[in-house]
């Protein structure tokens, strides 16, 4: 018995001291970010849950919903552990100087309603994981050094309202079903003046 609730003690106590998924996944992303000491210092790597600290909106479960990082002078890259954070509906880093590719893994994150990304100097493809965020409502990846094609997956997002893809360089055919998406018309025909191989 005396054993018994030992074991049930120290289960308790490592539950106090070691970060959840959601934590360690947030931690990894502002090491990645090379955030300064004086960025996000309240990110404690060993608090048990990551809803107290900054910049950081979870629900009455404790699961991280909304990520605001938008204008803080990152300069460091998005680390894959990024896809962990599955319940993430708002996803904002936009007005930074981030640079490398945007991960496939934010593909995983398939409660994003939105995910902003613009102005930083992210460069690569569009990933193509990103047509699997269905509930996405707004795309923001305009003023990068984004290449290649928009992705056919990006058709298939049936929430897509707000689709901001201008100066990048970004080459090749649009998919058509993007043009019914409502607040895009605008970027296609800038779009259109600049790529005269359409």
């Amino acid at each position: 018995m005396v054993l018994f609730f030992a074991i049930v003690i120290l289960a308790c106590l490592r539950s106090f001291v070691l970060p959840d998924g959601q934590g360690d996944a947030l931690y990894i992303l502002k090491n990645s970010l090379n955030a300064s000491n004086g960025q996000l210092a309240d990110w404690n790597q060993n608090q048990v849950s990551p809803c107290i600290w900054s910049k950081i909106t979870c629900d009455d479960k404790g699961n991280v919903i909304m990520v605001s990082l938008s204008s803080l002078g990152f300069s460091g890259t998005l680390t894959p552990r990024i896809g962990v954070l599955k319940n993430v509906n708002t996803l904002s880093l936009q007005g930074n100087r981030i640079t490398g590719e945007i991960p496939k893994e934010i593909g995983n994150l398939t409660s994003l309603t939105m995910l902003d990304l613009e102005n930083n100097r992210l460069s690569g493809e569009i990933p193509a994981s990103l047509g699997n965020l269905k509930k996405l409502q707004s795309l923001f990846l305009s003023r990068n050094n984004l290449t290649g094609t928009i992705p056919q997956s990006l058709s298939g997002l049936p929430n897509l309202m707000n689709l901001q893809l201008g100066s990048n360089g970004l080459t090749g055919q649009i998919p058509e079903q993007l043009f019914q998406v409502p607040k895009y018309k605008e970027s296609f025909e800038l779009w259109l003046k600049s790529h005269s191989s359409l």
